[in-house]
């Protein structure tokens, strides 16, 4: 099963709940599903990353991939004649999830991180001059949230069409034992 999401989406809390039970081995926030590194560390082609999937199949009941932020449109087309389950987790609120990936560039950016300064440099270097020209302020905040605006709304628009299903954080957290049942992990009870 690949439960795709960008992420601030309760990924975590969800990747602990499908492992409670020690019958799934669970991989969240990472691109090699067997060494479960943080990704940018020992990343794996999505090819690769499925084969590492199929290989461990038969020593746990489910193979989960959470959060592993692979393109959705690869996902969908690598494991087409598989038995592999392509599933999207967002939630309802684009706005809500938006935010959150805000706060978490901030953060990122506060705190260092590379890749947060060259995401806020380039968006400053396309878009500085028309948010000017409209009497927007061209800082880091208005950056970092036209930052988390596309890369939300790109990757779910991708999620919609590319996975089997979408599943929202919400409902996931209201009713896990529904959303197992709906992934084929437990049988509905009589």
């Amino acid at each position: 099963i690949i439960l795709e999401s960008i992420g601030f989406s309760a990924t975590h809390s969800i990747s602990d709940m499908l492992s409670m039970d020690g019958t799934n081995y669970v991989c969240h926030g990472s691109q090699n599903f067997k060494k479960r590194t943080n990704i940018g560390n020992g990343n794996l082609l999505f090819p690769a990353f499925l084969r590492e999937m199929q290989e461990l199949k038969d020593e746990y009941e489910n193979c989960i991939s959470v959060h592993s932020v692979f393109q959705p449109a690869e996902i969908a087309q690598t494991i087409r004649g598989t038995d592999a389950k392509f599933f999207a987790l967002t939630r309802k609120s684009q706005k809500k999830q938006i935010l959150s990936c805000f706060f978490w560039a901030v953060n990122g950016f506060l705190n260092g991180r590379q890749d947060m300064n060259h995401q806020l440099t380039q968006i400053h270097s396309n878009f500085g001059r028309q948010l000017n020209e409209q009497g927007l302020i061209s800082n880091f905040q208005t950056c970092l949230m036209i930052y988390a605006i596309q890369r939300v709304l790109k990757f779910n628009l991708e999620l919609g069409l590319n996975a089997q299903r979408i599943f929202f954080m919400e409902d996931v957290i209201k009713d896990p034992n529904s959303f197992t049942i709906e992934l084929g992990l437990i049988k509905e009870k009589d």
